[in-house]
């Protein structure tokens, strides 16, 4: 049993459970500059500059003028990227599992044996005797030890809710299906 405890002893658990959350947090990192690339690369019409790439088209909107509805037209523009999903991937829950099941196989086995043997013979006048004697002692010791270890790592991510920014501008786009009152003595929309 105390080889166990040593092995179990000798056991890197700083690595073991460390090296699993150092590389979560490099993913992390990775996964944010990937969606940097990603905004620079789909939010911005060209490199290096500051202008966003917009979404243009035209839109009919229904106008309430003096107690007539006229269509209107209407040019939008729109951000490509509020309009687009970032890929914004957050590990929010990881679960490093160790079990460990020593296992190192070991046999060993021992055989002692001893034999001792004994000869003895006399006579007197004509009675004649022997006497043979014999001891023999066998032992034998088998050992086996079975030891495995077994490691594991579960990691979720999930993708981040929308910010509140999306949120507006989509509401922002649901607006322009209502119309709009310019009649006399109501309040502009």
């Amino acid at each position: 049993m105390g080889q166990i405890a040593e092995m179990m002893g000798g056991l890197p658990m700083n690595e073991l459970i460390g090296a699993p959350l150092t590389s979560v947090v490099s993913a992390q990192r990775d996964l944010a500059h990937v969606m940097i690339a990603y905004i620079n690369d789909v939010g911005y019409a060209e490199e290096g500059s500051s202008d966003a790439r917009m979404l243009n088209f035209n839109l009919t909107k229904p106008v309430i003028k003096d107690d007539t509805v006229e269509m209107n037209q209407m040019r939008i523009q729109a951000p490509l990227l509020g309009l687009l999903p970032l890929p914004a991937l957050l590990v929010d829950h990881v679960t490093i599992d160790f079990q460990m099941e020593v296992s190192a196989a070991e046999s060993s086995k021992s055989n002692t044996s001893a034999e001792a043997s004994a000869t003895a013979s006399g006579g007197f006048g004509c009675f004649k005797a022997s006497v043979t004697g014999k001891v023999s002692t066998s032992k034998e010791n088998t050992r086996s030890t079975n030891q495995t270890a077994k490691y594991q790592v579960h990691v979720e991510a999930n993708q981040q809710p929308a910010t509140e920014c999306m949120g507006k501008l989509m509401d922002m786009f649901a607006s322009c299906t209502e119309p709009i009152d310019i009649r006399s003595g109501s309040a502009a929309a």
